[in-house]
């Protein structure tokens, strides 16, 4: 394995990624040469990942998610020759990642790898191989919400999914961090820091548990909701409280959805006081499942915007309702990297065909492989974080 130098990739921590992954690939298992497809985020951290794609398979295509595209890395990506598609003049739809598919099986005789955010490869995944049969290898899946889009689905092909994996354990409740520190930077603007806030957390998962952490080192206090009685159990072992829905929406002065499956609907609407703030710490076509209109207001900061209530009250959305993290990069530091690397490692179990048909977490050996990789490259002798 060559070798990465500062003088060749930039700062050190890019330097530790690019070694950490072509280290990882090396001592995966060996893999025929496939084809892959991206649907990813382009931030200021990818670059690594994406060479070590590029080291896995041929990529074919990038398909960049428009509220986590940095425009630098974009452009720097596409003058590297790396096959970046045109997100602004053609949008990321399920329709154009399908079309894309097909372009490379038709064009290619190898097969093709999808690696998959949020269900968005689903259905492209389902028609290709019932187009193209055993060439389409399977996919690999980055995220919950897509989890539950594959389990929905009857499949003959592999996806490996890491969203449940311990890997993503760490990231996970430093999504949740990175969600209220995204969110608290906004609302300062508006004179409002979290401290004497309530906060309300819909979705008490792994990452709600960050995001209700987080709220409450700073001060604010901590409603929370879950459709599960035994998150709302947990939530309030944990000191958090568990009051109806309809009143914790009329009590709340920031709305943080986390559920990756629909959090805030048209009927809450009537519920949010007036001036409430609402953030997704997911996505906007999952979080809230009405159309969200937005009214831009020249008194209020760039990325934060209107939403009116049936009362003709408002409410105020942050970051047009995407992950609001993503308007600082998302940046949870050397965790991603362990997940990135099993991710890796999934393209591998998939390439190589050690990975059963229909949905399943990432194996065993592999998450040792990768955990060992990581630990050398991340830790210091002393046992701290390098």
């Amino acid at each position: 394995m060559p070798e990465a130098t500062a003088a060749t990739l930039g700062d050190h921590e890019t330097v530790t990624a690019w070694n950490f992954f072509h280290e990882l690939i090396d001592v995966l298992p060996a893999r025929s040469p496939c084809d892959l497809v991206l649907v990813a985020h382009l931030l200021p951290d990818r670059p690594p990942l994406l060479d070590a794609y590029a080291a896995t398979g041929s990529l074919k295509a990038v398909i960049p998610i428009e509220y986590s595209t940095d425009h630098v890395v974009y452009e720097q990506a596409r003058a590297a020759g790396i096959p970046v598609t045109d997100w602004q003049a053609t949008p990321t739809t399920t329709g154009r990642i399908l079309q894309t598919v097909r372009e490379v099986l038709r064009t290619s005789d190898r097969s093709l790898l999808l690696m998959d955010i949020g269900g968005w490869c689903s259905a492209a995944a389902v028609t290709a191989r019932s187009e193209f049969g055993d060439r389409l290898l399977g996919v690999v899946e980055d995220t919950e919400a897509g989890h539950r889009v594959y389990e929905k689905l009857n499949l003959d092909f592999p996806v490996v999914s890491v969203a449940r994996s311990p890997l993503k354990d760490a990231e996970d409740n430093l999504a949740g961090h990175s969600v209220i520190f995204s969110v608290e930077r906004l609302t300062r603007r508006l004179g409002r820091p979290l401290s004497g806030c309530r906060v309300l957390v819909l979705g008490f998962g792994k990452v709600g548990q960050g995001v209700a952490r987080a709220a409450l080192g700073r001060g604010a206090s901590v409603d929370v909701f879950d459709v599960r009685s035994d998150r709302r159990a947990l939530a309030l072992t944990l000191g958090y409280r568990i009051p109806d829905r309809a009143i914790a929406l009329r009590e709340a002065d920031i709305i943080v959805g986390c559920t990756g499956n629909g959090s805030l609907h048209a009927s809450d609407l009537a519920n949010l006081r007036d001036g409430a703030i609402v953030a997704s710490g997911s996505s906007k076509r999952l979080e809230f499942t009405f159309p969200v209109p937005i009214e831009r207001n020249s008194g209020l900061p760039d990325r934060i915007a209107t939403l009116t209530t049936p009362s003709g009250g408002r409410a105020l959305l942050v970051a047009d309702g995407e992950p609001v993290n993503f308007l600082d990069d998302a940046v949870i530091g050397p965790a991603l990297r362990l997940v990135q690397g099993g991710l890796l490692a999934a393209a591998v179990s998939v390439i190589s065909q050690r990975a059963p048909k229909g949905i399943s977490d990432l194996a065993p050996e592999f998450l040792e492989t990768v955990s060992d990789t990581w630990i050398k490259h991340y830790v210091r002798p002393d046992g701290l974080l390098k």
